[in-house]
């Protein structure tokens, strides 16, 4: 009798600095993944959009308000094999994106809310046609070195800026406004317990809880 596999999961967790609301990557099998909204108040989850490709959780950021996610995506064909994006959490339909190519750099760092730090060399800062940034967003390019590395600048950058170690365990978060206090999101230490689901043009209503 055949023994069905079940895919691996992984869990990746990005909390916003300035609110209680943060987002979760859940990747598995490896070319799919779904991004899911955490009220860290309630500890209530919210399911979002999947997404059939590669997103490289590590190079993601949000804005301080935790109202925009920017994020490396890969599906390596055309017409855009990687791109950077910012979307509305808990979707990724792009409002801003990026065409990048490669896998070298990509995706960026909000210094503020409304200034993005973009990790694309100089020829690979041009929006995709059909998108335009309000006036009041601000784009420069993440230093002098900006698009090379990989999960690195990005992701050392984002952990010193909000005061974790560079060395921290691959699924655990500080939870906003209680130094010192973690959730550790990683397999084996929590379990998550469906509730139901909401999908586009649907109140959001929480999906998952702890």
């Amino acid at each position: 009798m055949a023994v069905e596999r079940k895919p691996n999961i992984s869990l990746y967790a990005i909390l916003a600095r300035d609110a209680r609301v943060g987002v979760v990557f859940r990747r598995g099998p490896s070319k799919q993944v779904l991004l899911l909204l955490w009220r860290a108040d309630t500890d209530q989850f919210y399911e979002g959009q999947w997404f059939n490709g590669r997103i490289y959780e590590r190079r993601c950021d949000l804005s301080p308000s935790g109202k925009r996610l920017i994020y490396f995506a890969a599906k390596y064909k055309a017409p855009y094999a990687t791109w950077t994006a910012v979307s509305r959490p808990p979707f990724l339909t792009a409002v801003a994106m990026w065409p990048k190519g490669d896998a070298w750099g990509g995706d960026g760092i909000f210094a503020k809310e409304r200034e993005i730090l973009l990790n694309h060399r100089s020829a690979e800062m041009k929006l995709a046609e059909g998108f335009q940034l309000p006036k009041f967003v601000v784009v420069k390019p993440l230093g002098d070195y900006s698009g090379w590395g990989e999960d690195d600048p990005i992701h050392a950058q984002r952990l010193i800026r909000d005061g974790a170690g560079a060395h921290r365990g691959r699924h655990s978060a500080q939870r906003p406004g209680r130094p010192g206090a973690r959730r550790d999101l990683g397999r084996g230490r929590r379990s998550l317990r469906r509730e139901g689901a909401c999908g586009p043009g649907r109140q959001h209503r929480p999906a998952l809880s702890i």
